[in-house]
């Protein structure tokens, strides 16, 4: 079996900064998520430019979802999880997400 190369762990000040980063970037997200109307599904019917860009986006997200889910099993032998569509995250959210990675954080405290 081929060693697997460790990287060192992350400096504190650039984990700070790096946290800090992502964090505000996800405070960003959320304040423009609140911007949307609430009958977003009326207007995605009313207009098809909408419609193709929220279904683009959606994509991207879901993309970029399921390669974070891919690291997060490539550090267990677990079955690796897939977000399929939008349902996903809403039916099975903690199914798919959270009980996948709730052992990182597990290992991490201990």
């Amino acid at each position: 079996m081929a060693s697997q190369k460790i990287d060192p762990p992350m400096p504190s000040a650039s984990f700070d900064a790096f946290n800090s980063e992502i964090q505000g970037a996800a405070l960003n997200v959320t304040k423009r998520s609140l911007a949307l109307p609430s009958d977003l599904a009326f207007h995605r019917t009313m207009d098809s430019e909408l419609a193709r860009d929220l279904d683009e986006f959606s994509s991207r997200v879901l993309s970029i979802a399921n390669d974070l889910l891919a690291l997060v099993s490539a550090s267990d032998n677990h079955r690796k999880p897939k977000l399929r569509s939008q349902d996903d995250v809403v039916d099975d959210f903690r199914s798919i997400v959270v009980d996948s990675i709730d052992p990182l954080f597990e290992r991490a405290v201990s």
